[in-house]
Order: structure tokens, then C-alpha cells, then sequence
């Protein structure tokens, strides 16, 4: 399920998961704050092995006239499939992305996350505790 991230105290306002409406996931890096879209060859997500070039997103504008625009990076990385299930119960093929962090294209100090728990302090303040809103598509 997406869902979107967002902190009282700064400016932090990040949407987790793969929207099949944009056909891509977000990233940002915890150190520059620069975001990125990682676009799949399918809307509804990566296949399996899949490799995904990570693209620096911009954006212009504010409110509804808000646009982002992309660009290459260097970055890439593949989708694995995964059994993920609840202990003892059925488990499902499912695609998931790197969670060790990738080094960020722009400033190269930084790790690009795909995502936050929801117990995890604001990666750009440090303040505790974000806000989440689950979004059903």
C-alpha cells in the first residue's frame, strides 16, 4: 500500500510505494534532499530483475500548477523478487527494491531511501514523529 510521509516540523512531504498512476516510485536522499523517480517498464510496477535507471526529479511551480521535471542519472538498480507472507501463513511472490541504500547521484555522500517505517524520525530534521497517510488507489 502507498502512502505519503510528511513532518510537522520541516518541509519533508514524501509519497512511499509505486503509483500506477504516475508508473513510478519516488526516492529521496536523506543528506542533499534531492528526489528522484524510479520509473518501471510497466505502470502497475518492475518485473522481476527488472533494472531501473533512477532519474533526479525537479519541480517547478507550487500548489496545482506544481510540475516535476526529470533527468538521467548514472544510478540504477534491479527489482528481486521475494517470498514475503505472514509467519506460518502463505507466502506470495512479491518485487521489491534495494533497502540497503543507494549512493545518491547528485552529492555521492548521501543514501537514497525508497521508503520510511513509521517509527523512524524525519530524515531532513531529525524531528519524531512523522506523520503517514496510507493512500488507496
Amino acid at each position: 500500500m502507498s502512502y505519503r510521509a510528511t513532518c510537522p516540523n520541516c518541509d519533508f512531504d514524501f509519497y512511499g510505494g509505486h503509483s500506477h498512476h504516475t508508473g513510478h516510485s519516488w526516492a529521496v536522499c536523506v543528506s542533499c534532499h534531492a528526489f528522484f523517480t524510479c520509473p518501471t517498464d510497466n505502470p502497475w510496477g518492475p518485473a522481476p530483475n527488472e533494472t531501473i535507471a533512477v532519474q533526479r526529479s525537479v519541480s517547478r511551480g507550487h500548489g496545482k500548477k506544481r510540475v516535476f521535471d526529470s533527468f538521467p542519472t548514472k544510478l540504477s538498480f534491479q527489482a528481486v523478487e521475494v517470498m514475503s507472507g505472514p509467519t506460518g501463513g502463505p507466502q506470495l511472490p512479491v518485487i521489491q527494491y534495494p533497502t540497503d541504500g543507494l549512493p545518491c547521484p547528485d552529492c555521492e555522500d548521501g543514501t537514497v531511501r525508497f521508503g520510511f517505517e513509521r517509527d523512524e524520525n524525519c530524515p531532513w530534521c531529525g524531528h519524531m514523529p512523522m506523520k503517514f497517510n496510507s493512500i488507496v488507489y
